[in-house]
């Protein structure tokens, strides 16, 4: 779920439930990638490595699929699929190899308008959003797959 200074996803994560769609949240593994749980109540959901919440042990992973759509956090984010993250690399790491081969889902940065900026610096490792949610807006990039830099 969401960090105490980023837009708060629990509503969206309530209404896709209510939907009756899956609800994939990641957490964070011991080799520094994300893997992502089937989530149907936010109750059980407890505080990982940097205070944020995320799915029990004890609950099964499942492999994030093309056809699904991830909400990325980040700290900025542009127009043409760019996201500044909080340095860590969990989602560049964990989405590389699917990006390579264009099977990686959807992925959607998420969130505040003032966050979308007119371009966000990249690295080669850095991958590309499909597009951008806001509390204003939706931005889709169509240049998703693939990196891009600057």
């Amino acid at each position: 779920m969401s960090r105490i200074d980023e837009i708060d996803t629990a509503p969206l994560a309530g209404r896709i439930r209510d939907a009756g769609k899956g609800l994939l949240l990641p957490r964070m593994t011991e080799d520094r990638m994300l893997e992502f749980v089937v989530v149907d109540t936010l109750e059980m959901l407890a505080p990982g490595p940097y205070g944020i919440l995320e799915p029990p042990r004890l609950w099964p992973a499942t492999t994030a699929e093309e056809d699904d759509l991830l909400c990325v956090p980040g700290l900025a984010f542009d127009r043409s699929g760019g996201r500044l993250g909080r340095g860590g690399g969990y989602y560049d790491r964990t989405f590389a190899a699917a990006a390579d081969r264009r099977r990686r889902p959807r992925l959607f940065g998420i969130g505040f308008s003032f966050q979308l900026v007119a371009n966000v610096p990249m690295t080669e490792r850095d991958l590309l959003l499909d597009g951008v949610i806001t509390d204003r807006e939706a931005v889709e990039t169509r240049t998703g797959i693939g990196r891009r830099t600057t």
